[in-house]
């Protein structure tokens, strides 16, 4: 008898630390808890009853059982096992057909053994539950959102594409231990847990939606009624404004706008990091920023010459969901679209830019003076990508002239011309200036491998400094 009541404390304990996390109720003689987020703003159909019992009644009824608790509980038969949301963004091929990805079912999940703690247990078939609410919510969505791309539900997993040749896979994965077991080779699977973490807490902000209205503002306004709504007056938001405002995007139209930002973001990172690999000079500096958005980022790259630091040409890139925007070290703006190849033009052609603008600023500093400086020009060779960048200096004495062409294809080649004082031809009224009679004629290309210095605005200030003296 002592035994017994030993049991009936404990249990009556257990019972207590059971309340205090889970809602119970008792029907006749049967105590029945509840796993469902319904209470916290679910409108999930399937339902999480699940039965309290006594060990000692599992041991009178001839189940033998080590259990150190003296209760149990009894999961229902659907939200038994392991059931996780995975989520993975892979690159196939351009010809690959939606319908042709295979299902995979990832080996090795664990199962809840039938001796393991009560709170683990519901834990778990908590868990269960808040997938399958979380699946059958993206699959309904990906059949009813009528979007550019077409979204496919197969069996547990969920096929879109996201931008050309990258898809995204959405897969429910529920273990219950009794399975057929079927020897497959391991396959490596990258889950993507930033996207996996994003879902979860997105359907929990719809259930705080549901759960959660803001008061109304004065007594007798409607109940439901948003803030932002209320504030309508002379000089708050239009008609179309409150519109966009009202149309709530759905789970799966948010994910994908998030998974489109992060395929942008490392297509960027890759570009960046390979153009600073295989470019030695100048040195290109990316500088990302740690305060990020699930839609946004910026990263800032500044294009520097080794000793010549001064003469640096930053921009901005603003990562979106699908595009780029460009901020230039003159202002300008720009927007570039998902290809990483645009991006790769844009930071050579800043390249360009860079190298003649620190010949001009050399040019400054030794009283060389810049005859002509284009950015973008449009004589000479056609290359098959990317712009030219001139400059055309003069020496101090006006004998020397120096032509500096830079372009990411053909590379930087410099031409000099030596002038002779004797021939001066100054008859033209069209030339304002005898600087500029002797800029026709041959230029004679000098080998800047052969020059001295470091890195090109080294050998060329160098170059400069040289036949200034002479």
């Amino acid at each position: 008898s002592e035994m017994a009541s030993n049991t009936q404390d404990n249990f009556l304990m257990e019972l207590l630390k059971l309340r205090k996390n889970w809602r119970l109720k008792k029907v006749h003689n049967t105590i029945l808890g509840e796993l469902s987020y319904k209470s916290a703003g679910s409108r999930f159909w399937q339902g999480g009853t699940f039965e309290v019992l006594k060990t000692s009644d599992l041991a009178a009824e001839g189940e033998v059982s080590n259990r150190k608790s003296s209760l149990d509980v009894s999961i229902p038969s659907e939200l038994e096992g392991v059931a996780y949301i995975q989520v993975e963004v892979k690159t196939v091929a351009d010809l690959m057909d939606l319908t042709s990805a295979t299902l995979k079912m990832p080996a090795g999940l664990g199962t809840v053994s039938s001796d393991a703690y009560w709170q683990q247990k519901l834990e778990v078939a908590q868990n269960v539950l808040f997938c399958k609410e979380l699946f059958a919510q993206l699959a309904r969505e990906a059949v009813q959102v009528k979007g550019t791309t077409p979204h496919m539900v197969v069996g547990n997993q969920i096929l879109t594409n996201v931008f050309p040749g990258i898809q995204l896979s959405i897969v429910l994965c529920h273990y219950t231990g009794k399975e057929k077991k079927v020897n497959l080779a391991p396959h490596k699977l990258e889950h993507n847990h930033v996207l996996e973490h994003s879902l979860h807490q997105l359907l929990r902000e719809v259930h705080d939606r549901n759960l959660n209205y803001s008061p109304p503002h004065p007594v007798n306004a409607m109940l439901g009624m948003s803030k932002r709504r209320r504030l309508a007056g002379p000089r708050a938001m239009s008609r179309s404004e409150l519109w966009d405002m009202a149309q709530n995007e759905s789970l799966l139209e948010q994910i994908l706008k998030q998974t489109k930002h992060a395929v942008l973001r490392i297509r960027t990172m890759h570009v960046i990091d390979q153009l600073a690999i295989n470019i030695q000079d100048p040195q290109i500096c990316a500088h990302w920023s740690c305060l990020n958005s699930s839609l946004e980022s910026s990263v800032r790259i500044t294009i520097t010459s080794y000793c010549y630091e001064n003469c640096k040409t930053p921009l901005v890139l603003l990562i979106g969901i699908d595009t780029i925007k460009v901020v230039m070290k003159d202002g300008r703006v720009c927007t570039l679209l998902f290809e990483d190849s645009e991006l790769r033009d844009l930071i050579q052609w800043q390249i360009c830019q860079h190298h003649a603008q620190s010949i001009q600023t050399l040019a400054k500093m030794q009283g060389w003076q810049v005859l002509s400086a284009i950015v973008n020009s449009g004589h000479g060779d056609m290359e098959s990508y990317g712009t030219t960048s001139n400059v055309v200096l003069t020496s101090p004495k006006g004998n020397i002239i120096l032509a500096f062409h830079s372009n990411p294809v053909s590379g930087n080649k410099l031409a000099i011309k030596k002038l002779d004082p004797v021939l001066e031809s100054h008859t033209s009224p069209a030339v304002t200036s005898s600087k500029f009679t002797s800029l026709a004629g041959d230029f004679q290309e000098i080998n800047l491998d052969q020059l001295e210095g470091r890195n090109l605005v080294g050998k060329i200030d160098m170059l400069m400094a040289r036949l200034t003296s002479s």
